[in-house]
């Protein structure tokens, strides 16, 4: 409120850090519902003018399924669903991880469909250009060797930030890419090294080129 009445609007989506499902199977009707609970739980948190929405469906992020033991289309379909029966009609915009491409544990497996797709580990692996993709990830680069070790194998890796060469590469190349969302991973994991946010080492470095190519981005889908 501080900020709208300052004229500086700042919009909130739903990143769901699948780790809390903890094995759920969502194709039960029990998995089902505390699949969606979490999310309306959070949404009845927050005054309708500040979710961040795409054509006014409010932004639900999922993270991988490693902590999910099933689910298939319905999952999401229940989700979408039970929002409208709760938020008078809207569906959420949907944006799964590629993870959550196929369906798990269910056999035969499906395609999964839903508003949006991206893939995690730019900060690590850089920009991924599949077409499949509906969303350009891009991070800064990524450093947990201070307490992770084993190497890639493990998950353990020493990206160099390169000074944000790096983050700056990634951003030209979402700029020039051919989709509809951009995300920064991370805004403050710093136990990883993927943080953006101003620091006493980097100052506002990485807001800036965020900012700067953000804002390419926004130009670049404008209509003419």
């Amino acid at each position: 409120d501080q900020l709208a009445a300052q004229g500086k609007h700042l919009q909130m989506g739903m990143f769901y850090d699948t780790t809390i499902l903890a094995n759920a199977d969502l194709t039960t009707p029990a998995g089902k519902e505390y699949f969606y609970v979490n999310v309306r739980d959070f949404y009845s948190r927050i005054p309708p003018r500040y979710w961040a929405a795409i054509g006014g469906k409010p932004i639900v992020w999922l993270y991988d399924t490693l902590w999910v033991s099933k689910f298939d289309q319905s999952s999401l379909d229940y989700l979408s669903d039970r929002f409208a029966q709760d938020f008078g009609g809207l569906r959420p915009y949907i944006v799964r991880e590629v993870q959550w491409q196929s369906s798990k544990g269910v056999d035969p497996p499906q395609t999964v469909h839903s508003d949006g797709l991206y893939g995690w580990g730019a900060a690590a692996n850089g920009y991924n250009p599949d077409p499949k993709l509906s969303v350009a990830e891009v991070g800064p680069g990524f450093t947990n060797t201070a307490y992770c070790k084993g190497g890639p194998a493990q998950n353990c890796f020493d990206i160099s930030r390169q000074n944000g060469a790096f983050f700056e590469r990634q951003l030209q190349q979402a700029v020039a890419g051919n989709h509809n969302i951009l995300a920064l991973e991370t805004w403050n994991e710093f136990s990883e090294g993927t943080d953006v946010q101003e620091t006493v080492q980097t100052g506002r470095k990485y807001i800036d080129l965020a900012r700067q190519y953000a804002e390419a981005f926004k130009a670049r889908r404008l209509p003419a």
